[in-house]
């Protein structure tokens, strides 16, 4: 399971909802939305907003960055939802921009 597959399942339990429900709420068919929490894909971009206000902010940029970067990363600033800078080996500064 992927990181914010875990993620997502702790926020599950935590607040007793169901990830088909969290799958409804941002526009995602619920299998695929598993198939993603399982590693099998990504999440798309246009959703990671979707996600962090689904989960209050509970799954984070952090969360949805791990997936897509094989390495370890830190996250240097937020700009909120929307954007953030991280600093990895392979890539100084990358900016990731959510829209």
């Amino acid at each position: 399971m992927s990181q914010l597959g875990e993620s997502v399942n702790k926020y599950c339990r935590d607040n007793g909802v169901q990830k088909q429900w969290i799958a409804k709420k941002i526009g995602l068919d619920k299998r695929y939305f598993y198939q993603i929490l399982s590693g099998k894909f990504s999440l798309p971009q246009k959703y990671w907003v979707p996600l962090m206000k689904a989960t209050r902010g509970e799954v984070g940029l952090s969360d949805l960055i791990h997936d897509v970067l094989s390495e370890e990363f830190t996250i240097e600033s937020l700009g909120g939802w929307e954007s953030c800078v991280v600093s990895c080996n392979e890539k100084k500064d990358l900016k990731i921009n959510v829209v």
